[in-house]
């Protein structure tokens, strides 16, 4: 088989096994748990966009609300402990 037909097949059957899993929630799921792949990451891939890096731009975004959820609930604890233990003197 030439090289250019086993690279066409490779892609054909890599894009086929991506919309198995975009077509099961079952399959979606496990993915997601197994390997942290995302359905947004299956559709990018399913379109061709490639990227090396490991954290999409999305997936970074939702961290960094989080992140920052953690630290106003950490400021918010720190003053309600702040207010406990000078109201209890």
């Amino acid at each position: 088989m030439p090289q250019d037909t086993r690279q066409m097949q490779e892609e054909i059957d890599r894009r086929e096994k991506i919309v198995r899993i975009l077509g099961s929630w079952e399959l979606l799921h496990w993915h997601s748990m197994q390997n942290n792949e995302t359905r947004h990451r299956f559709k990018k891939q399913l379109i061709g966009i490639e990227d090396d890096n490991d954290l999409w731009e999305d997936e970074m975004a939702d961290d960094e609300e989080e992140e920052e959820k953690q630290k106003k609930l950490k400021a918010r604890r720190k003053g309600e402990a702040a207010e406990g233990s000078a109201s209890g003197k």
